[in-house]
């Protein structure tokens, strides 16, 4: 099997996203950049996409309850539906 070498990218991310990802990095105890590439790497390994994690907006209310949904394709004006 041909390995190749590591390679480098740079990618924007969300301040909360951000913020995230440097308090379990810290949790965790290892590297910011350690993190994000397992969690791109086990993303990627994944056959179908998962419900996205939405936090509701009513914070107070819900005490940062957050709820799972899955992504559902918009309809057209035609009526039928198509995925994104």
């Amino acid at each position: 099997m041909l390995r190749r070498k590591p390679q480098r990218i740079s990618i924007t991310i969300s301040q909360s996203t951000y913020d995230r990802l440097i308090a379990r990095s810290d949790l965790e105890g290892r590297s910011v950049s350690n993190l994000a590439a397992y969690l791109l790497e086990n993303g990627l390994v994944q056959p179908e996409i998962p419900p996205i994690a939405v936090v509701e907006p009513d914070i107070g209310r819900l005490n940062g309850f957050v709820k799972m949904q899955t992504q559902q394709p918009s309809p057209t004006s035609d009526g039928h539906r198509h995925g994104h």
